[in-house]
């Protein structure tokens, strides 16, 4: 089985150290995340955002509710305001959870393997990894323990700490994410693996596929916190991974 925590907005690069002139050079810089493993890529983003470089160019470092919200959404937020000016003309044929619930379907999944019925949404993602956690079986394990990563969000290390210890799997040189989780996984204590698909510190990436793999094949709840990743690159996961 498979959490998937809420994805925030903030899934933009909005500036390089070379692309804050003109937005017509967007399209030549990119950012990367370091990462052991592979890189993701993000074309420079300025133009989904508001900023006007005409004076001074802006770089606003900032995360989560402190930074802007890219243009489109703010078209869709002014959308759905002005809906609500004349309720009687709006399309009630189609729930807009469901709708929500069908975005985010796609996303996770470029085949049919995941549908709205398999999303569950919730105010944030320490709820939902609560959620996830008072679901998982604990009492199979005389003394259970949980797979994190070093310096993991709390959001999904706190929930797990009420149910089981940590096992912490810390950087070291010449390792990376995807090797560390699965070393772990060779203890028979392990009850649930509880990981995001990039640090939030440093963007460095775990290999999620090989992850769920491993975990389906001793039967071990995997809880993915796709933050920082999901709408940015690409991931396909079904409920049964």
């Amino acid at each position: 089985m498979g959490w998937v925590g809420m994805p925030c907005k903030d899934i933009y690069a909005l500036t390089s150290s070379t692309c804050h002139n003109t937005h017509k050079q967007t399209n030549k810089h990119k950012l990367f995340f370091n990462n052991t493993m592979t890189q993701l890529a993000l074309e420079c983003q300025r133009h989904m955002f508001d900023l006007d470089d005409s004076d001074t160019p802006v770089a606003y470092l900032n995360a989560c509710s402190c930074s802007p919200i890219p243009t489109q959404v703010h078209e869709a937020a002014s959308q759905a305001l002005a809906a609500k000016r004349k309720p009687w003309t709006m399309d009630t044929s189609t729930s807009s959870e469901t709708h929500v619930k069908r975005i985010y379907a796609k996303l996770l999944s470029n085949s049919s393997a995941v549908s709205e019925q398999d999303i569950a949404l919730c105010p944030s993602t320490s709820y939902a990894m609560t959620l996830a956690a008072n679901s998982v079986n604990w009492a199979m394990h005389a003394n259970p323990t949980v797979v994190v990563l070093d310096q993991q969000f709390a959001s999904n290390t706190m929930p797990w700490q009420h149910h089981a210890k940590l096992r912490i799997v810390q950087r070291r040189r010449g390792r990376n994410w995807t090797d560390g989780v699965l070393e772990e996984l060779a203890n028979d204590d392990v009850a649930c693996v509880a990981i995001p698909h990039a640090h939030w510190t440093d963007g460095s990436t775990v290999d999620v596929r090989a992850v769920a793999e491993a975990c389906k094949a001793k039967s071990i709840p995997l809880a993915l916190d796709l933050t920082q990743t999901l709408g940015a690159a690409p991931i396909a996961i079904g409920p049964d991974s």
